[in-house]
């Protein structure tokens, strides 16, 4: 039988530029993630200096090793913890391996295949609380980074780190705002307000609120122009997704914390 790396290197040798596959090893599936570097353009560096909307945090620079070895590292850290993330299975150079875990949330979305969504929203959230409640973040908690299989959710790519004087607040803020960005990107209805309720119930996290106040202030410009008919269909889906978002959860009074 043909080992796990003779299999890799094979289908590396008929397609180079092949940066994520699966292979069949022993009867089971595993995914393949090879080296590549991260970081963001100079454009998004200066919409969030302007912004500071958390959809733009720019991402650490880092070369194709650093990459790998941060995100393999932080996929073994969060197993240790008994955060629900695939196993590490193997690590090298130039790539690392991981089991499968099903596929993407977001692809079972589009198929139809999820009879149960409002309850696996509601499971997400249950876990990206507890990563939370760790002191650590994801950093691209969207339905396409979060998988489904044998009724467990998995978070996958954890390849975005940032800035270290980021507070870490900011950067579990941003996980969320970028799940329920997810969900309205999918064109699926969901309530909001109800999510982000459940959420600051399982971390005790009433700061949460008022960040999407302020955020929904510092952009209350932008949310009028959307308002105008005549603008809604120019400024694009994603602007459209952020105002229904910010206009959901304003309706959501500021909590008090000595409660």
């Amino acid at each position: 039988m043909k080992s796990m790396k003779t299999i890799i290197d094979e289908r590396l040798q008929k397609e180079p530029k092949l940066e994520i596959f699966s292979i069949e090893y022993e009867g089971r599936k595993f995914w393949v993630k090879r080296a590549r570097k991260t970081g963001s353009n100079l454009l998004q560096h200066f919409v969030y200096m302007l912004t500071k909307i958390p959809l733009v945090t720019p991402v650490e620079h880092k070369n194709a090793q650093e990459a790998l070895k941060f995100e393999s590292s932080k996929i073994q850290e969060l197993y240790d913890l008994s955060i629900p993330v695939p196993k590490v299975i193997e690590v090298s150079k130039e790539y690392f391996i991981i089991e499968d875990c099903g596929p993407t949330v977001q692809n079972l979305l589009r198929k139809n295949l999820l009879d149960n969504s409002t309850a696996i929203f509601e499971n997400i959230i249950i876990q990206l609380a507890a990563l939370h409640n760790l002191g650590k973040f994801h950093g691209g908690s969207l339905i396409k980074n979060i998988t489904y299989k044998d009724e467990k959710l998995y978070f996958i790519d954890f390849e975005e780190s940032f800035d270290k004087k980021i507070d870490i607040q900011e950067l579990q803020f941003r996980d969320l705002f970028l799940f329920l960005f997810s969900l309205g990107k999918a064109k699926i209805e969901v309530n909001y307000t109800t999510l982000v309720n459940q959420y600051i119930d399982l971390t005790h996290n009433k700061d949460m609120i008022d960040k999407f106040h302020k955020l929904a202030s510092k952009v209350s410009t932008l949310m009028k122009l959307v308002e105008n008919k005549s603008l809604w269909n120019i400024v694009g889906t994603d602007t459209q997704i952020v105002y229904k978002l910010l206009q959901d959860i304003q309706k959501v009074p500021s909590l008090d914390k000595n409660q």
